[in-house]
């Protein structure tokens, strides 16, 4: 277990927390999901560290959610323990073939994705508050506003969108075999939140390219003065079809 403390001691030098950060953000954890083996105290996460203790599954996947590793992350720490994973962790097995789901963890999964109620979204773009992830996560959660359709097909309006705040540099143009493989971004701006494909032009001005069938012109800024790049836009979840409101007197 020496092997997989210090990759964890390297992750946790990375993000600048100490011990006892992570203390605190475990005890938080802990308090939230009603189980008291996800607290790690400050001398345990030592003795981990060093070699000196061994770490079990929950622990494990605590120390993940806290340093942002994703599980293919966690998988390739070589002598990471062999343990069950509790299934509150939403830990997603896909199938090899297209199948109806019928009851069990798949369809869990699939519910929790795509709900089967429907809020009405904002008419602005705006990010998702979360108190139940720590302020420095690496993923946020944005919903586009139902009036703005500025990558639209790509994106529906009242699409919820997984944004990684890890990849935050523009990319340089690539030869995309289609749209899909073109990064959107999403920033912050002075007047509220845009995305879309991004180009960084000369003298640093960043131009934000709406999809054609949006019939939107491109948005111009100064770089890092009059905007500020979230990260890359890396999972969707949207109606394909607009849902009846309750006005129009169906059931959302």
């Amino acid at each position: 277990m020496e092997n997989i403390g210090a990759k964890l001691r390297e992750v946790r030098e990375r993000l600048k927390l100490s011990r006892q950060d992570v203390e605190v953000e475990t005890a938080r954890i802990a308090k939230l999901r009603g189980n008291p083996d996800c607290k790690i105290s400050a001398n345990w996460l030592y003795r981990v560290e060093c070699g000196e203790h061994g770490i079990g599954g929950i622990k494990l996947l605590t120390l993940a959610y806290v340093y942002y590793l994703t599980v293919e992350e966690l998988l390739a720490f070589d002598d990471a323990p062999n343990q069950p994973v509790e299934a509150d962790w939403h830990l997603s097995v896909e199938p090899k073939e297209t199948l109806l789901l019928t009851p069990g963890p798949l369809n869990d999964l699939a519910r929790l994705k795509l709900p089967d109620g429907y809020s009405v979204p904002p008419k602005k773009t705006r990010l998702i508050e979360d108190e139940s992830r720590p302020r420095t996560a690496r993923y946020v959660r944005a919903i586009i506003g139902k009036d703005d359709n500025r990558m639209y097909p790509l994106l529906h309006p009242s699409a919820i969108v997984l944004i990684d705040r890890h990849k935050r540099a523009v990319a340089k143009p690539v030869n995309a075999k289609n749209e899909f493989e073109i990064p959107i971004y999403f920033f912050e701006t002075h007047d509220g939140p845009v995305f879309g494909w991004a180009s960084l032009g000369k003298n640093d001005i960043l131009s934000i390219l709406a999809h054609p069938c949006s019939g939107k012109s491109p948005l111009h800024f100064q770089y890092k003065q009059e905007i500020d790049v979230i990260g890359q836009i890396v999972g969707v979840q949207m109606w394909i079809v607009p849902p009846i409101s309750e006005s129009d007197g169906a059931d959302v």
